[in-house]
Order: C-alpha cells, then structure tokens, then sequence
C-alpha cells in the first residue's frame, strides 16, 4: 500500500453446521510487523454456500469453502478486490469498514440476506473458478477464468482471460471481451493488462 503497508491473505477455520470449514482472512501489516487492519470471510460471507465440487472438497478434515487466490488494491476509492475460487465469485471490500460493496459471480444457491450485493449479468457469462481479479485502467475487471465448474453446455474445460463493464449504481455486468486459452487451465493462471 501507498503508506508501506502490507496487505496479506491467509487462512482462517471455523466450525460451521458441526462442519470444520477454512475460510479466507485478510491482514494489513505496518511496516513493523504489527496487524492494523483485519477482514474475515466467515464474518462477511454466506457460509452455507458450497456450490460446487471445490467448495466441498475436504483437506485435513477441513472443506476448501472459499480458497481464494488474489487481492487487488484499488487505491481510487479504498477498495479490495478478493477473487475467491471455491465459490467463484469476485468480492469488493471496503478497506474502512471491511463491508462487501458488491459480489461478481452467480448467486445461486446464496442465502437472501446477500442478494443486494449482486450484479445481474446482461450478457455474456459468468467467470468459475477463477483466478487473479483486477481493474484495468479503464475500470472494467479483467480475470483469468479457468472454468473449472462453469454450468453452461461446453465451456467447461474452455480457459479464458475474461473482461468485465460493471454499473455499480444499476447493479448490472457486461462480458465486454475473451479470449479462449488453446489449452485448458485446470488450475493456477494470471491475465494482466499491458500498456
């Protein structure tokens, strides 16, 4: 971050429903060492949402809930972006309050205390399990997509970098662009935006 500090994700487990299950937990660190700031994914995200296979694949007596695989600061309004991979969703946080302003991704299956969170998808498709969520200098969400659990006839086993037009005032998505990838991405994969 702009004052030193270090933004970190990590692991955090919790017994849900009799049910172990790891979650994700953000940590800001000040150049000393000391946690400053702190945001937990059990607190702040639906726990009894395991849409798909890697959301209910168990590892040490634990299910994979979220296993989220990037942050993205976004230093314009003080923001995280938390792309989390088992429940195929792209989360943005307030850096402050630790609230999530919106959800990117299906909300099937989602408990509907979040249902305002979400965008409606006017075209194109949504991401699944993806990796490293970003905004491109024009503000739209560029995202590796491996489409591990994609639920449309064909594109699973079809990896894209996938780009994203969000109205966050209407709620609403656009797909604005892809690329399919030759070969199919099951796990791991970056997408970055170039000059």
């Amino acid at each position: 971050l702009s004052n030193g500090n270090l933004l970190v994700l990590t692991t955090e487990v919790a017994t849900i429903n009799n049910e172990q299950i790891k979650g994700d937990k953000i940590i800001e660190l000040d150049e000393q060492g000391n946690t400053v700031w702190q945001w937990s994914s059990i607190e702040y995200m639906d726990t009894g949402r395991f849409p798909g296979v890697l959301a209910n694949r168990v590892n040490n007596g634990q299910k994979d809930w979220t296993h989220s695989n990037a942050l993205f600061y976004d230093a314009h309004d003080d923001t995280i972006l938390l792309s989390s991979r088992s429940q195929s969703w792209v989360l943005n946080i307030d850096h402050q309050t630790g609230n999530v302003l919106w959800i990117l991704g299906d909300d099937k299956d989602t408990s509907p205390d979040y249902s305002a969170n979400f965008f409606t998808l006017n075209n194109g498709s949504w991401m699944a399990s993806q990796h490293a969520a970003m905004f491109t200098d024009l503000g739209e969400l560029l995202i590796f997509d491996n489409r591990n659990e994609a639920q449309l006839a064909g594109s699973i086993h079809n990896s894209r970098a996938v780009r994203y037009n969000l109205n966050t005032n209407a709620m609403t998505a656009e797909q604005s662009w892809e690329y399919i990838i030759p070969k199919y991405t099951q796990a791991i994969g970056d997408v970055d935006e170039l000059s």
